[in-house]
Formats: structure tokens, C-alpha cells, sequence
């Protein structure tokens, strides 16, 4: 039998993901931003913009004439959305994408774009946005 090599073994990604929903829900950048209020983003906006830090959602629900922005100008945004995703008709919107990386880490058992809704990254770098879940 000949031997062609190894392959290193890879850890399951759920434990990464528990990881660092767990690290982001007690230490993150909420209070720096308007855009969120406590763990929810801020019912009284349309828009929502994040710049490079660490941010923790308890879920992430958006309809129709919302947007999230997620910023890369200032480097990589770590999201820890401890529930369900459900984009109904809303936009996720990259900028700046050669500045950064935006992960977004889910907990939940859903995932829905639906209605419309959008996810875009400036110039087409997909690389930029990655989501684990």
C-alpha cells in the first residue's frame, strides 16, 4: 500500500462557533455603536451600520427597507448572532471589503433570506463575508 500523504484532522465547526458566540457575548463592542441597543439592533432605525469590532446579537431579523452595513474601513467585524437569521425582504450590504473580513457566527437552527432580500460585497469579493452556522 503506498503512502500518498496525510490530512490533518479538522475540528468540528460547531465547537468554533459555540467558542465565539460565548466569547462575544460578554466581551464585544456593543455599547460603541448606535446601531444596537443591549444584544437586538436598534428597533427605532432602518439602517444599521457596524464598523470593524466585535459585535453579539441575540438574532438577527430584518424585513423589507432594512439594512445592515457592515463597514470594513477599519478592519474585520466579528458578528455573534446567538439565535435564528431570518432576512425577509432586508439587505446586508459590504464595504470596503479589501480592508477586512466580516464572520458571522450563528447559533441557530434557521437561516432565511426570503422576500427579496439581498446580501452584496463591494467589487464582488465574496471572500469578504463569511458565515459559519
Amino acid at each position: 500500500m503506498a503512502n500518498n500523504g496525510s490530512v490533518a484532522k479538522i475540528d468540528p465547526v460547531g465547537t468554533m462557533i459555540d467558542r465565539e458566540v460565548s466569547s462575544l457575548s460578554s466581551d464585544n463592542d456593543n455599547n460603541k455603536t448606535a446601531a444596537i441597543d443591549g444584544q437586538q439592533l436598534n428597533s427605532t432605525k432602518q439602517t444599521w451600520n457596524l464598523t470593524g469590532g466585535d459585535y453579539y446579537l441575540e438574532d438577527l431579523d430584518m424585513d423589507s427597507g432594512e439594512t445592515l452595513v457592515l463597514n470594513l474601513s477599519n478592519g474585520n467585524i466579528d458578528l455573534a448572532v446567538d439565535g435564528d437569521v431570518s432576512l425577509s425582504g432586508g439587505e446586508v450590504v459590504v464595504q470596503d471589503p479589501t480592508n477586512g473580513t466580516a464572520n458571522v457566527y450563528t447559533t441557530g437552527s434557521s437561516l432565511s433570506v426570503t422576500s427579496g432580500a439581498t446580501v452584496s460585497v463591494a467589487d464582488d469579493r465574496s471572500r469578504a463575508l463569511r458565515l459559519y452556522g
